[in-house]
């Protein structure tokens, strides 16, 4: 089982389940699996991707990079830029969300 780098309550049957996809399945497949969680993920808490460049180009990269069309220091880039905003968010716990 992957190891857990950030502290979570985590599902340990769901992140087996995940695991063995990834052991499965080739880096664009998970790249496109990823992407499309991300989307739903930044839809649900009610964010919009065009008010962040940096994510909506991260999108782009990913999307580039499944086509062959991005470098992988395209998308390490893009995903600084993406941590960068990400570290720059405040730390907002409510009863909902702990």
């Amino acid at each position: 089982m992957t190891v857990r780098k950030i502290k979570i309550d985590d599902d340990d049957i769901l992140r087996k389940a995940i695991d063995k996809l990834y052991e499965e399945q080739c880096q664009i497949v998970i790249a496109k699996w990823s992407l499309e969680m991300a989307k739903r993920a930044i839809d649900t808490v009610g964010i919009n991707d065009k008010d962040f460049p940096e994510i909506a180009n991260g999108f782009k990269i990913n999307e580039m990079w499944q086509d062959g069309h991005a470098r992988m220091h395209d998308v390490r880039q893009a995903g600084f830029g993406i941590h960068k905003i990400a570290r720059e968010q405040s730390d907002v716990k409510t009863k909902d969300c702990i």
